[in-house]
């Protein structure tokens, strides 16, 4: 289970986050839905240790979480919305780059790389990242997140940028890591996602969660998309 506790992150003056508060059980999909600047970008980045607190902790299975500067606890593969570099590498190149530094043997890249690429229906592996386009480098580092064997995946809005065959893939992608019972939360500025793959959502305003609503419900669906702006 992974628990944030009262988490506060304030920054020249804007508070991103206000004592937010969440638990994700072991092996759920959970939506972290609002409008825009509700604070579900900070949050994701509070999860991976990327977001400097001035309070609150984060504990994972009861025990508090202490993140080394710059790197994120192991347990976690994170999304974010700016797609990390070295960007002059070819795709292909770029993947076993991430690989290796999350520990894989030159074997386990090429057999991963072979799996990734017939997963997301990748055929562009030998241009470079700064060449492609922003759809088909999201689709690339979302390849690069489900190459790891990380039992939590953080995905910041990952279908930004993706027309209806690249959802389709998160989505597969999605259910897949779940079969796997891995644990993964996921922001998302449309309903389509949320509805299509949680298991619960919550609901930010002003960077703290002020509702929930399960998969189930009657206003699932309607909560998710009021929240977002799309109906009244």
């Amino acid at each position: 289970m992974i628990e944030a506790i009262r988490l506060y992150a304030a920054h020249a003056g804007c508070v991103r986050l206000d004592y937010c508060s969440l638990s994700v059980r072991s092996g759920e999909v959970l939506g972290v839905v609002g409008s825009m600047g509700s604070g579900k970008s900070s949050l994701l980045a509070a999860l991976a240790g990327q977001l400097d607190l001035n309070s609150g902790e984060i504990r994972l299975d009861g025990r508090k979480v202490v993140y080394k500067r710059q790197h994120q606890f192991g347990a976690c593969a994170y999304l974010s919305e700016m797609v990390p570099g070295p960007l002059e590498l070819t795709c292909q190149d770029w993947l076993c780059f991430w690989m290796d530094m999350a520990g894989f043997d030159r074997e386990s890249q090429q057999t991963r790389l072979g799996l990734l690429q017939d997963r997301f229906e990748i055929d562009w592996l030998n241009q470079k990242m700064k060449q492609c386009s922003r759809t088909q480098q999201r689709i690339v580092d979302l390849a690069r997140v489900f190459s790891s064997d990380a039992k939590i995946i953080l995905l910041d809005v990952p279908g930004d940028g993706l027309d209806g065959r690249g959802l389709n893939l998160v989505n597969r992608a999605i259910e897949r890591a779940q079969s796997l019972g891995k644990t993964l939360v996921i922001s998302a500025n449309t309903p389509h996602l949320p509805v299509a793959v949680c298991d619960r959502a919550l609901i930010l305003q002003d960077g703290a969660v002020v509702a929930e609503v399960r998969r189930g419900q009657d206003e699932f669906e309607s909560m998710i998309a009021r929240s977002q702006g799309w109906t009244e």
